[in-house]
């Protein structure tokens, strides 16, 4: 891969969190797996079920790795998670992953998943997360890269 496939990030996530990223509340999301990404990479997130849409966009401020217990004193209250829902998250990790964000963008309107497969006939939304390239990043979030 070149290193434009690792500048965008798409990124699943509960409506749940995806609210509290859009109302300010989260800033950092909480990973079991550091994806292969720089500082100022472009983070695109998808809505899981039921609404199944891109939502937003943001850029990565930082990634911090470190044990559970450590990360949740540096990041806790900025991941929206209380304490339980954090460490039984990371529960059996040996490093947790923090990514920090800022200049979150909503989209409007959302795009969804129907559309995403008219555009990118083989998308299939991850578990976790996956790369964008250039060419994809322009057709599902115009101006975002």
């Amino acid at each position: 891969m070149t290193d434009s496939t690792r500048s965008n990030l798409l990124l699943s996530v509960k409506p749940k969190y995806l609210d509290k990223i859009l109302s300010g509340e989260k800033i950092v999301e909480i990973r079991r797996i550091r994806p292969r990404v720089g500082k100022e990479a472009t983070i695109v997130f998808y809505a899981t079920s039921p609404k199944k849409q891109l939502i937003a966009f943001a850029r990565i401020k930082s990634i911090k790795l470190s044990p559970p217990q450590d990360l949740w004193s540096l990041v806790g209250e900025e991941s929206a998670l209380t304490r339980s829902e954090f460490l039984e998250y990371l529960s059996g990790c040996p490093l947790g992953v923090a990514i920090s964000f800022n200049d979150v963008v909503e989209l409007d309107p959302p795009i969804p998943l129907s559309h995403l497969r008219i555009l990118w006939p083989d998308f299939s939304p991850p578990q976790g997360h996956i790369f964008l390239t250039e060419s994809q990043m322009q057709a599902f979030v115009p101006g975002a890269s």
